[in-house]
């Protein structure tokens, strides 16, 4: 199983009414390409020896766990290990799902619990950087 950098930290967030626009997961250039979110080029994890750094291929919008307004689609919150950041990232089912021209794929990340207690399985669209 391919070890991952992130991993789920709250729940799944659903799409629940929309006062702002959010593009998480799109491409982007820089913060005015991501309405309420801001544009995620890479993370570094500030290690000394050996530094890792993952890069978002043409960039990819996103917003922080704490600052969620509404969504379009669903998303995940997912934490980066090394720094404690977290992000929101999109949910999928398969890769064509996610932005494998920019090399995106479908990953699972975890699993929760729904309310009768199945195990279901949460995969998110991550850059092929941060799967080692």
């Amino acid at each position: 199983m391919k070890n991952l950098l992130f991993f789920v930290i709250a729940s799944v967030f659903l799409w629940v009414g929309c006062n702002g626009r959010s593009f998480v997961g799109f491409p982007c250039v820089d913060d005015s390409d991501c309405g309420s979110g801001f544009c995620l080029r890479e993370l570094n994890d500030g290690a000394q020896k050996d530094p890792k750094t993952i890069e978002f291929v043409n960039g990819m919008c996103t917003e922080d766990c704490e600052e969620i307004g509404g969504f379009e689609g669903s998303k995940v919150c997912l934490q980066y290990s090394p720094t404690n950041q977290m992000f929101l990232f999109d949910l999928c089912r398969n890769d064509n799902d996610c932005r494998v021209d920019d090399s995106y794929y479908c990953v699972w990340v975890g699993s929760t619990s729904n309310s009768v207690d199945a195990q279901l399985g949460i995969n998110a669209c991550l850059p092929e950087d941060a799967i080692h």
